[in-house]
């Protein structure tokens, strides 16, 4: 959906809860690497144990592919935080 302002905008802020896009921003890459981890993880466990994981190994996989994935994006996630909470606070603006 193509609004008619400038510069065009795939969507307008106000339809959009506050922090949405930031939130968007940070979930996507999070995601991404955790679902490439996970996938690489199991190929790499099948080529050195020459077997399929178990669903309890499959557990363990998922744990280090998120926390690998978290690790990695957690600084994005507090600037996010940050901007979030600025609007209701009489501090000055972060600025990074």
């Amino acid at each position: 959906l193509l609004l008619s302002s400038s510069p065009p905008l795939l969507l307008s802020s106000r339809f959009l809860p506050p922090g949405f896009l930031p939130t968007v921003a940070r979930n996507t890459p999070t995601v991404c690497i955790s679902f490439t981890g996970f996938a690489r993880l199991k190929v790499f466990f099948d080529q050195l144990l020459d077997r399929k994981p178990t669903a309890t190994e499959n557990l363990v996989l998922g744990g280090v592919a998120a926390t690998i994935a978290t690790l990695l994006t957690q600084p994005v996630d507090v600037v996010k935080t940050r901007l979030m909470t600025q609007a209701a606070s009489s501090e000055a603006p972060y600025t990074g």
